[in-house]
């Protein structure tokens, strides 16, 4: 039987639109009993005014990370598009899932801000 994985970090972050990083600069990441909880069930880590849903399974040193943020940029400008694309999008998708070709006609807007900074802070981006 074929396990499904995710995605791994560095893929999900590989050419990521350097606004994006720029941007999550001036945020931080708030997460109570992280590392007790993130192996064990998904979590909710509040950045900002939003929240991004984590879920990793594997090896504590290299997860497979599930993601999903519930800003408008995550949904719109492409993220949960890659995320889905790419096998690291948690839970349901809320858009239409459609190739953002006009938003995104470069393909690197693979994650938002808030889930970069939840990567930075707690993965080591």
């Amino acid at each position: 039987m074929k396990t499904k994985t995710s995605a791994k970090k560095d893929l999900i972050l590989k050419d990521l639109d350097p606004s994006v990083i720029s941007k999550a600069k001036s945020i931080s990441v708030v997460a109570k009993d992280f590392e007790q909880k993130v192996f064990r069930e998904p979590i909710v880590f509040t950045v900002g005014d939003y929240q991004v849903s984590l879920e990793a399974k594997g090896v504590r040193k290299d997860p497979d990370i599930f993601l999903s943020c519930n800003c408008a940029y995550w949904r719109y400008q492409g993220s949960e598009f890659h995320a889905q694309k790419n096998g690291y999008l948690f839970g349901t998708p809320k858009g239409t899932l459609d190739e953002p070709v006009k938003r995104d006609p470069q393909g690197t807007h693979k994650v938002c801000k808030h889930v970069y900074a939840v990567l930075r802070d707690f993965f080591g981006a």
